[in-house]
């Protein structure tokens, strides 16, 4: 919020003293990237020596226990996804089929990329020719499903909270729960639609809970499976946001009745 105001701000400032600010905040940009050049070089180190105390302390059974988190996480975020298709259909009033032939060249576009940005090109295009959906909702609605809706942080966050707290003995009350999973949402609006984005800022409240960071070190490490998902229930929300919102303005998707030609839709 502050960003956002303070922009504003710079709009009322006169040119030389604002090509001055801009030119600080782009060498401190510029700079940043290099910082962040360094931090990727040794992160395998940094995720191995982390990783090192936990196995050393906890043996094999740390494996048993990550492969569990990895299969339970991706098993809810496909029912998950399932779910989306019965509740668009119900609340979009279309057809289950249509709504997933529409959605079905973005998900695989976020499956093979785990990008839903990378997926945004394959939305329109189900959208505006598969699903015949109102250029004017398509074109607002999933720019900015995409770079706000992260549907996924609503199962993945607590699940992950729980798992670990579970495997140190971390007692979390649900009122701490509640305000974990609050926060985590709303920090979810600015993280972007890119593979592994987002684990470094909610670090710090995985800690307020009392987990180690080795412990979430270790966990994001095997992140790379369960983003698939992840990028999955978030591409499929997206579209599933935009047809409900066309129902809810009064340019719903037609149906296609069964027997006509792909790509014919009739009222």
């Amino acid at each position: 919020m502050f960003t956002v105001v303070f922009a504003l701000a710079m709009t009322r400032l006169p040119t030389q003293r604002r090509e001055s600010l801009l030119g600080l905040f782009r060498g401190v940009a510029d700079a940043v990237n290099v910082l962040v050049y360094w931090i990727l070089l040794a992160m395998p180190v940094a995720v191995f020596a982390l990783g090192y105390v936990v196995v050393a302390r906890s043996g094999p059974e740390i494996v048993g226990a990550l492969g569990y988190w990895v299969l339970m996480i991706c098993f809810m975020l496909l029912a998950f996804t399932a779910l989306l298709y019965p509740l668009t259909s119900i609340v979009g009033k279309v057809r289950v089929w249509d709504f997933a032939r529409g959605v079905a060249g973005a998900q695989l576009v976020a499956v093979g990329t785990r990008s839903s940005l990378a997926s945004l090109p394959a939305l329109l295009e189900g959208a505006d020719n598969r699903l015949r959906m109102s250029q004017e909702v398509s074109s607002l609605v999933l720019p900015l499903a995409v770079s706000t809706f992260k549907l996924n942080r609503t199962i993945t966050a607590p699940t992950k909270a729980l798992f670990l707290t579970q495997l140190y003995g971390i007692a979390v009350g649900p009122q701490e729960l509640l305000v974990f999973v609050l926060v985590i949402i709303f920090l979810s609006f600015s993280a972007p639609g890119i593979p592994d984005a987002g684990p470094g800022v909610t670090i710090p409240f995985y800690m307020a809970l009392g987990i180690p960071i080795e412990g979430i070190v270790l966990v994001t490490a095997v992140v790379a499976i369960p983003d698939i998902f992840k990028t999955l229930v978030n591409t499929t929300a997206n579209m599933s946001v935009a047809v409900i919102v066309a129902r809810l303005v009064g340019q719903p998707v037609p149906s296609t009745p069964s027997g006509d030609v792909e790509g014919v839709y009739v009222e």
